[in-house]
């Protein structure tokens, strides 16, 4: 694709964005133009990633608004103004254990029609159960219980 122009994509990450995942991405820039996308509060170490990132405002890089965004309004790591970032890309690929920035990438389809979404989903058990993800209970509270089912 030397004379062509590169298909430009996004790969999300929330706050797990890592090395030996992202380092399959390397290996795509000669055709495509790889940008990764990650929380401010990265949990993991990205130094050896040839591709371009950026660091995204969420509600994870924070406890406390992690609880309220968790608790209230039903969000897990949402990237501040990720539909906008992805209004130039050609395609998004989400790899998550939290959905909500699959959903955000599919909503940015609002602002960029031509905008693919590709999920890759490692963990599709809501509430976290095994790591405690609802401090202090041994489940969700009913509210999100009811959703659940839903």
């Amino acid at each position: 694709m030397e004379n062509e122009k590169k298909i430009k994509v996004a790969f999300i990450r929330g706050n797990s964005l890592n090395e030996w995942e992202g380092c399959l991405w390397n290996e795509l820039e000669s055709d495509f133009s790889v940008t990764g996308f990650c929380s401010q509060k990265n949990l993991y170490g990205i130094t050896g990633l040839r591709y371009p990132i950026k660091r995204l405002a969420s509600a994870t890089d924070y406890w406390w608004l992690r609880q309220v965004e968790k608790f209230l309004a039903g969000r897990f790591q949402s990237l501040a103004s990720l539909e906008k970032e992805l209004a130039n890309f050609d395609i998004a690929h989400t790899s998550e254990i939290f959905y909500f920035y699959t959903n955000q990438a599919v909503r940015a389809k609002k602002l960029n029609p031509k905008l693919k979404v590709v999920t890759t989903v490692w963990d599709n058990s809501f509430g976290r159960f095994e790591y405690n993800y609802w401090p202090g209970f041994k489940q969700p509270p009913k509210f999100w219980r009811d959703k659940i089912k839903a």
